[in-house]
């Protein structure tokens, strides 16, 4: 069994390698271990680490560098602008702002997809954020079109 090096960890920054295993035309990367031991086994899927033959090493560090550049750079919160974290509450893993709305680990969920989680739901935020404004701004015009005497001296 072979064993490559995916990249750096992302909590430390030292080495992270896993064993490859192949089967017919793929190849899939075992748990990644970090040289410290921090728990990146648990950072994405090891499904997730798969590919063709041809470009196994390459492309199983693109996709492990990709992971760790979502997993350390998650969507802030919508609504205080404040960086997300880890948090653990009555012994499940959450992952979000502790004021604004945390997304929950389910079991043996990789860390990778509680971020995905948590940028879907600021992308759902942002985009309800800007739909409430755009009907503000029509409900104005509307105002302003069908009762403009009731709404005279806001537009002075």
């Amino acid at each position: 069994m072979n064993t490559i090096k995916l990249g750096e960890c992302p909590f430390c920054n030292s080495r992270v390698t896993a064993d490859l295993e192949t089967a017919v035309g793929m190849v899939m990367a075992g748990l990644p271990e970090c040289e410290n031991g921090c728990p990146v086994g648990r950072v994405m899927s090891p499904a997730a680490l798969t590919t063709s033959m041809s470009d196994a090493p390459e492309r199983l560090a693109d996709k492990w560098t990709q992971a760790c550049d979502m997993l350390l750079n998650p969507e802030t919160c919508p609504i205080c602008d404040e960086h997300p974290v880890f948090t653990a509450i009555k012994a499940d893993l959450w992952f979000g702002c502790p004021s604004d709305g945390l997304v929950k680990a389910t079991a043996r969920m990789p860390l990778v997809k509680l971020v995905e989680e948590w940028n879907t739901r600021v992308t759902e935020v942002e985009q309800t954020k800007r739909r409430q404004a755009e009907l503000e701004a029509e409900c104005a015009i509307l105002n302003r079109a069908f009762w403009p005497d009731r709404f005279k001296n806001e537009w002075d």
